[in-house]
């Protein structure tokens, strides 16, 4: 069930989502129990343009998965020890999660709805179908996440969304926050998710 963010204390291994005036932009996992600072933030992993970091950041959207405690030591363990290898780790839509070796260098290459799709995988829970994405516009795209109408061309074709890509393939298929808490708004048998053109916006039905 997804619910707003309140002053309770939030599990770790949740889901968090900032909304958005269309859809939500952007998502991340609680990395311990807390409740909200009081600037309204919690200790989170997400994937931002400067890769996987942990950080404080302010959510008002929180997916109760009910995770078991065996479920979220392994999903911490899988983050804390990527965090603590070294590894390089750079922002990218598409593909939303990837692992390159540039010259014998590993980089893993992630969105931040990539990141929390991978990090679920990894404990066995496919949330979205991710190889049956709706192609989306520029435009559509743009509504939900407004700064890439300002990206140069240059920071589009290393995030995966030139817009020579759209002129050839009619959009792109990329892994929205909205697809995410869909699937976390449905119970585990019910998943993964095979999103359409509807789960593009997300409305709250949790309290």
């Amino acid at each position: 069930m997804i619910r707003a963010v309140t002053a309770a204390v939030v599990r770790r291994g949740a889901v968090v989502a900032k909304s958005g005036l269309v859809s939500p932009h952007h998502v991340g996992i609680v990395r311990e129990d807390a409740a909200p600072s009081n600037e309204g933030t919690l200790p989170v992993w997400d994937a931002e343009s400067g890769g996987l970091d942990e950080r404080a950041a302010a959510f008002d959207l929180v997916a109760d998965d009910e995770l078991g405690e065996d479920d979220v030591e392994r999903l911490h363990a899988w983050v804390t020890t990527l965090l603590a290898s070294g590894v390089k780790t750079e922002y990218a839509c598409i593909p939303e999660y990837s692992i390159e070796d540039r010259n014998g260098t590993e980089v893993h290459r992630m969105s931040c709805a990539g990141f929390v799709a991978e990090a679920y995988r990894r404990i066995g829970r496919q949330l979205v179908e991710s190889r049956e994405l709706p192609v989306l516009g520029s435009k559509e795209l743009v509504s939900i996440w407004p700064p890439l109408a300002r990206l140069p061309t240059k920071q589009r074709e290393r995030i995966g969304l030139l817009q020579s890509d759209e002129r050839r393939d009619g959009g792109f298929r990329v892994l929205i926050p909205a697809y995410l808490l869909h699937a976390l708004d449905l119970p585990p048998s019910a998943r993964p998710l095979h999103p359409t053109g509807d789960h593009v916006g997300f409305e709250l039905t949790g309290e």
